[in-house]
């Protein structure tokens, strides 16, 4: 459930599962996402040039908003 904070989910399966007597949803996130839009604000704040490099580091308790992050900083030429 707290995935889905981060940013949209898209339902990949939605299925009942006999064997755990439960219903098994699985999702994946997609775009948009409110707080990886207020991520790059951050990112755009910091001072990227020769003299003066700024680091950051990002903490994700899953893999999912660190692949979207990955996309959106390979887009703008950060990602590596």
């Amino acid at each position: 459930m707290r995935q889905i904070a981060v940013a949209t989910p898209e339902v990949i399966s939605d299925l009942y599962d006999e064997k755990a007597e439960r219903r098994v949803t699985k999702i994946r996130l997609v775009e948009p996402s409110s707080k990886l839009d207020a991520l790059m604000e951050v990112i755009d704040g910091l001072q990227w040039d020769d003299e003066a490099k700024q680091q950051m580091v990002v903490f994700s308790n899953f893999v999912d908003p660190l692949e979207l992050l990955q996309t959106r900083l390979t887009k703008r030429g950060l990602g590596g």
